[in-house]
C-alpha cells in the first residue's frame, strides 16, 4: 500500500512540475517574442522580404517551440493511439469486406457526389467561387508546381449545382473527369492543401509578429503557438510535407511555400452566397470581430487576426466534419497505402490539437483574465453556437 502511495505521489509531482514547467515557457516565450527583431530587408536569400521570413523563415523562438510540444504532444500521442487501434480497425475491416467481395486485398474510396458537394460548400472554396443562377464555379489557376508534387491541380474546373446539391460539370486540364469522384476529391483536397489553407496560415504568421512587436499582451494567446506551429508544418519529422516518413502526403514542401506565398487567393463576395453556413458566418462575424477589436482599444489589422482565429478554426473544424467518414487517396493513386495515408492525415492534422493542459478555445477563457475574448465569443454566439464554439485564439494546429 506504501509503494502505491508513493507512487501516487510521486506522479502528482510530476504533473504538477510539468504543468508548472510549460507555463514559464509560455511566460518565456511571449517575452522572447516581442523582443524578436524582424530581419533587415536586405538580408537573407533573394526575393521579396515577406517571401524570406513569412512562413518560411527560420526557425525562431525556443520557448515557444517546446511549449507547443509538452502542450499538445501528450494529445498527439492519444491520437496516434486511437488512429492505430481504432481507425485502424476499421481499415482492416474495409480490407476484409474487399477480399470477401471481389477476392483481393484492395480498398476503395468512399467519395459520392454529395460529399463532394459537401466538403466544398463549407469551406474556403466559397471565396473563391462565382455563382451564377444555381450554379457555383470554381478554378485553381496554374499553380507554381514541383516535380515531387503526387498530383497537380492545377487548371482545375468545378461547377456545382446549388439546387440539386451535386455536381455539374468538372475538367482538369482539359479533360471532363464530371463522374471520377475519387479523382475530384484528391484534386480538391490537393488544391486545398497547397494553395487555399496555407493563405490562412501566412496571415495568421503577420498576426502573430503584429501582436508581438507591439507588445499586446491582451492577444498573446493569438502570439502563442502559431510560430511554433509553422516550424513543425515545415520542417518536423512529422510534417505531411516531409519525404520518407508516414504522413508525407507526396507533395512537395517548396511547392506549398511557392503557391501559399506568391499565388494570392482571390476573394469574390456575392451576397447569393450568404445561404452557406461558411460563408454567412465568415461575414458576420468579420464584422463583429472589428467591432470587438475597436471597443477594447486593440490596434492591429483585423484582417490578419480575423485568419488567426475565426476563418483557421472554421475551415479546419468543418473540413474535419465532412471528411472524417470519407476514405480517399491524398496523390491519387489507387492503392491501399494511399487509402490508408487519407485516415492518418485527417485523424493527426485536421481534428484539431485543443488540449486538456491548456485553454485554447475562446469560449474556455477567463472573463477577467482575456475579456477581448470572452466578449467576442459571447458576441458570436447567437449567429451560430456550433461554429462559435469551435474557434481556438491561434492557429495552433
Amino acid at each position: 500500500m506504501i509503494f502505491l502511495y508513493l507512487g501516487l505521489c510521486l506522479l502528482a509531482l510530476f504533473l504538477i512540475g510539468y504543468l508548472l514547467y510549460f507555463r514559464i515557457l509560455s511566460a518565456q516565450g511571449w517575452k522572447l517574442a516581442t523582443n524578436e527583431p524582424w530581419p533587415p530587408r536586405e538580408s537573407g536569400e533573394t526575393g521579396s522580404f515577406e517571401n524570406r521570413w513569412l512562413f518560411t523563415g527560420p526557425r525562431v523562438n525556443s520557448k515557444q517551440n517546446w511549449h507547443q510540444k509538452m502542450v499538445h504532444h501528450p494529445h498527439l500521442f492519444l491520437r496516434a493511439f486511437y488512429l492505430h487501434t481504432v481507425k485502424g480497425t476499421k481499415f482492416v475491416t474495409l480490407l476484409i469486406k474487399a477480399k470477401i467481395k471481389t477476392g483481393k486485398w484492395k480498398v476503395s474510396h468512399n467519395i459520392t457526389e454529395k460529399k463532394i458537394y459537401d466538403i466544398m460548400t463549407n469551406g474556403p472554396f466559397l471565396m473563391i467561387a462565382e455563382m451564377e443562377g444555381d450554379l457555383l464555379k470554381f478554378t485553381c489557376p496554374k499553380l507554381p508546381v514541383s516535380e515531387k508534387t503526387a498530383l497537380d491541380p492545377s487548371n482545375l474546373t468545378i461547377s456545382l449545382n446549388v439546387k440539386k446539391e451535386g455536381i455539374e460539370h468538372v475538367t482538369w486540364n482539359g479533360e471532363d473527369i464530371s463522374d471520377d469522384y475519387g479523382l475530384i476529391l484528391s484534386l480538391v483536397l490537393a488544391m486545398l492543401i497547397v494553395w487555399v489553407h496555407p493563405q490562412t496560415h501566412v496571415a495568421s504568421e503577420l498576426s502573430a509578429r503584429e501582436i508581438a512587436t507591439k507588445k499586446i499582451e491582451a492577444l498573446e494567446p493569438s502570439n502563442r503557438f502559431v510560430l511554433a506551429l509553422h516550424d513543425g508544418l515545415l520542417y518536423s519529422e512529422y510534417s505531411p510535407l516531409t519525404e520518407n516518413q508516414s504522413l508525407h502526403i507526396n507533395i512537395d514542401r517548396q511547392f506549398v511555400i511557392n503557391s501559399a506565398v506568391n499565388l494570392k487567393m482571390p476573394h469574390i463576395f456575392a451576397p447569393e452566397k450568404m445561404q452557406f453556413q461558411y460563408y454567412r458566418y465568415l461575414m458576420e462575424s468579420r464584422g463583429i470581430l472589428i467591432k470587438k477589436l475597436k471597443e477594447h482599444g486593440l490596434e492591429v489589422q483585423p484582417d490578419l487576426l480575423f485568419n488567426n482565429m475565426i476563418v483557421h478554426s472554421i475551415d479546419h473544424y468543418l473540413l474535419y466534419k465532412h471528411l472524417k467518414p470519407c476514405v480517399w487517396s491524398p496523390d491519387g493513386k489507387d492503392e491501399n497505402r494511399s487509402y490508408w495515408k487519407s485516415q492518418v492525415f485527417c485523424t493527426v492534422w485536421v481534428s484539431d490539437l485543443e488540449s486538456i493542459l491548456q485553454k485554447e478555445r475562446i469560449r474556455k477563457f477567463s472573463s477577467k483574465k482575456f475579456p477581448f475574448y470572452k466578449d467576442l465569443y459571447n458576441d458570436l454566439v447567437p449567429l451560430d453556437k456550433e461554429l462559435s464554439d469551435c474557434i481556438l485564439a491561434s492557429t495552433s494546429f
